[in-house]
């Protein structure tokens, strides 16, 4: 992973997260690496707020160039 990919939370991890706290921003919506910090990564959101979380919850979908 690197910025400006576009990734997408693995299924299992955003069930997993999901049931553990009802506030969760966690979405099946596309995000958008901003910064990679050893094993974790920055994303933003679709309401453009920047969350960190570990890189292994996430797959990419598409690459950037």
């Amino acid at each position: 992973m690197k910025p400006g990919d576009l990734v997408q939370m693995k299924y299992i991890s955003f069930w997993m997260k999901k049931n553990h706290r009802n506030d969760s921003p966690y979405t099946e919506l596309p995000l958008t690496v901003v910064e990679v910090v050893a094993n974790s990564i920055w994303v933003m959101y679709p309401d453009s707020v920047l969350r960190r979380d570990l890189a292994e919850y996430y797959e990419v979908i598409s690459e950037s160039r």
